[in-house]
């Protein structure tokens, strides 16, 4: 239990230091405002709003304490999500199945990828996830149905200096 809150705390640290860095650093002047996603995916575009070091809203069907999900079954699962825009993307950012937290994984600069280990419970098949421009606005967010991967959840975005559409590969 207690190796289990120390992990929260230092991804909670990781999350809060990331978010500093992309405020402090980061921005791109391209905002995404046209899209194309895949039938598994719900996505919706907010240039307005900027990121914020709060936990994420999580539904209360996927809402979970710490404490319950240790004796949940898991998957290991890599998050991944590569980035064929030719613009930045300032930040990914996924929520935290079992804190309901927003994990900030990091910029992604064009043709480029990232990627994210994770023991996922085997009761949530949904993936949250969003995408910050440089300038740490909120330019899509997304649902992105995972029950049918085994063991890699991959996010291909694509577009022409802006991002036109978010394809799902699943292994």
């Amino acid at each position: 239990m207690e190796i289990i809150m120390k992990k929260i705390f230092i991804r909670h640290i990781f999350a809060v230091s990331i978010l500093s860095c992309c405020l402090l650093f980061g921005g791109c002047s391209q905002n995404s405002d046209r899209e194309d996603t895949s039938s598994a995916t719900t996505a919706s575009t907010s240039p307005s709003e900027t990121v914020a070091a709060q936990p994420a809203d999580v539904s209360p069907d996927s809402d979970s304490s710490a404490i319950e999900s240790t004796s949940e079954d898991t998957r290991a699962l890599t998050l991944s999500v590569v980035n064929m825009c030719g613009i930045e993307i300032g930040m990914v950012a996924v929520i935290d199945p079992v804190t309901g937290e927003q994990v900030n994984m990091d910029s992604l600069s064009d043709q480029e990828s990232i990627s994210m280990e994770a023991d996922w419970p085997s009761s949530v098949n949904e993936f949250q996830w969003a995408l910050y421009n440089t300038d740490g606005e909120l330019c899509v967010e997304g649902t992105t149905d995972i029950s049918s991967a085994q063991a890699t959840v991959t996010l291909l975005l694509t577009g022409d200096g802006n991002l036109e559409k978010v394809e799902e590969l699943f292994e």
